[in-house]
């Protein structure tokens, strides 16, 4: 007989139970407080926008904002299936796409046909130090300039280039708000 076998273990099956459950809850807890990327671009640009001079509430973004970040092959991707998409270029550290943001998800919402095209504003961050990887080699395969001003929304559809926009900035709210509306309204128009 071995040494050992009569030994038994003295930790109830229960306490296992209980400390696997405890871990799950722990594991859980961790996953749930994680920000989604649809958070971190509302908390990124919300953070930004309370913070600034020229505070406006009507151009501040909502927490269910329609901007899903994206990499310049995913969008190709994208574009390559004929779909319609809309792109936003810009960054946190960028004033004017500071101010911009909110407006381009309040303006799609309202245009209700063009959001059933679209679905969402795909988001190409630009760090302010550091080229987006891929955005030139688009550029010259659809033939737009590269942006060196920040904002920039592109729109495609039937995997060609439709509209570009790229903006300077120093707008009134109802100034950006009226730009954004006429774009949209013309990416309608170039769908239909």
């Amino acid at each position: 007989m071995p040494k050992y076998s009569r030994f038994k273990s003295k930790i109830h099956p229960l306490a296992y139970v209980i400390g696997v459950l405890l871990l799950a809850i722990v594991v859980a807890v961790i996953v749930m407080s994680i920000p989604s990327e649809k958070q971190k671009i509302y908390n990124e640009y919300y953070q930004k926008q309370i913070r600034t001079e020229e505070f406006s509430a009507e151009l501040v973004i909502d927490k269910d904002h329609l901007l899903k970040s994206t990499t310049v092959k995913a969008l190709e991707s994208k574009i390559d299936s004929k779909d319609l998409v809309i792109v936003y270029i810009g960054g946190n550290w960028c004033p004017v796409c500071v101010k911009e943001v909110g407006v381009y998800s309040k303006e799609l919402k309202k245009n209700e046909e063009l959001l059933e095209k679209v679905g969402s504003i795909l988001y190409l961050q630009k760090n302010a130090d550091k080229e987006i990887s891929g955005l030139k080699e688009l550029a010259e395969k659809f033939k737009f300039d590269e942006p060196k001003l920040y904002p920039t929304l592109l729109s495609f559809y039937n995997g060609e280039l439709i509209d570009v926009k790229y903006q300077e900035g120093g707008e009134a709210p109802i100034d950006i708000r009226t730009n954004v509306r006429n774009y949209f309204d013309d990416v309608l128009l170039a769908t239909k």
